[in-house]
């Protein structure tokens, strides 16, 4: 069984970017979330940015590691990691909002 951190940190893995771009190198980090039940954060932040921005929360529901409340701007970048990792019989779903 996953844990919720463990998720997060192959996600975070695979999107930390070396390249510049104009606010500098983009890095995405694990932070435990501060509550009553157990969760991550999933932060981004670059060489410029003073504060981070959440990009999704990850926790456990049930035997289920749930990554939600994904920033719609980075959707495409969970999908290889996850499907690399875990292969496609344990990434059960994919939901996005529709481009409104």
């Amino acid at each position: 069984m996953q844990m919720p951190s463990e998720v997060a940190h192959v996600v975070c893995a695979f999107n930390t970017f070396d390249e510049e771009t104009p606010e500098g190198k983009i890095t995405w980090y694990v932070e435990k979330g501060e509550g009553i039940e157990e969760y991550w954060k999933i932060q981004s932040r670059t060489e410029k940015q003073k504060e981070a921005s959440c990009v999704a929360l990850v926790y456990r529901e049930g035997d289920t590691v749930v990554l939600g409340e994904v920033a719609d701007e980075v959707l495409p970048n969970f999908m290889a990691p996850l499907l690399a990792k875990y292969g496609f019989d344990y990434v059960k779903w994919i939901v996005a909002n529709p481009k409104r």
